[in-house]
């Protein structure tokens, strides 16, 4: 009987010694670089790490993916990599998973997934760099009309401007919180009526604002109405895609701060 490979230990066996190795490098060079470090891509049980490249937790982050499959639900991938990057102290990021529109649903349920385990993500993928014709497709090199597309390029997209489709455009323009001066405890966005809300805890020692980016040419024409509860928090709108959220001298440090975003009809 062949026996199930254990990705968890591929992770710390083979793949922690050679970042290691790619780090020291790195560091040589540039000390306070972020520098991802990702599993074995078809775990969806976390990772097997003990530690982040080279004990590094201030400048190391954690990178996981998400498909359907290999991996079997989005709720057990974010948990597994939630639980997985507090035992090693680091930030975590799933950079790769299936583009806005995909046929079966993955990237809807993966971006709510995200928006409930406070998860920052990015899709797989769009290469201006890259080009195809009739004929480089037709051919069986991999040598394409410019670059090397073998790992793809992206499909949605205008061959005339080389940008994103609108649906591709709109799928990825969230409105979701870029800064938090404080703890972040809570986001939602809906995709049908683009409504926006987020909770967190102000830390007055903070300096900075909350910033909350949307689109406003992709899902907000008309403006934006904004509410928000807590002790002398004041939001406003800055440029045409930015809310920015500042405590005054009465707000209360730890207190609950509650931000509402909605397209004015």
């Amino acid at each position: 009987m062949i026996p199930f490979p254990n990705p968890h230990n591929a992770d710390k066996v083979k793949l922690q010694p050679a970042y290691d190795i790619v780090a020291s490098k790195i560091r040589e060079v540039d000390d306070d670089v972020l520098i991802f470090f990702a599993p074995v891509t078809w775990s969806d049980f976390g990772a097997g790490f003990s530690a982040p490249p080279l004990g590094d937790e201030e400048n190391s982050v954690l990178a996981f993916h998400y498909y359907e499959a290999p991996q079997f639900n989005v709720g057990v991938q974010l948990t597994a990599f939630d639980k997985a990057a507090a035992r090693l102290n680091v930030a975590s990021f799933l950079t790769e998973t299936a583009r806005p529109g995909s046929a079966d649903g993955t990237f809807a349920r993966m971006a709510e997934g995200a928006d409930k385990h406070l998860q920052s993500w990015a899709t797989w993928e769009w290469k201006t760099f890259c080009r195809e014709s009739d004929e480089t497709l037709a051919s069986p090199s991999q040598i394409s009309e410019h670059g090397a597309c073998k790992t793809g390029y992206g499909q949605d997209f205008d061959k005339d401007t080389m940008l994103p489709s609108d649906a591709d455009m709109s799928g990825h323009a969230r409105t979701y919180p870029q800064l938090v001066a404080g703890n972040l405890t809570k986001f939602e966005y809906n995709d049908d009526s683009h409504d926006f809300s987020m909770k967190y805890n102000i830390d007055v020692e903070i300096d900075a604002p909350t910033v909350i980016y949307y689109s406003k040419n992709l899902h907000y024409a008309n403006g934006v109405d904004v509410t928000v509860e807590g002790d002398d928090v004041e939001c406003v709108e800055q440029g045409d895609n930015f809310i920015e959220c500042k405590g005054g001298e009465g707000a209360v440090d730890g207190a609950e701060v509650s931000v509402k975003l909605s397209a004015k009809g």
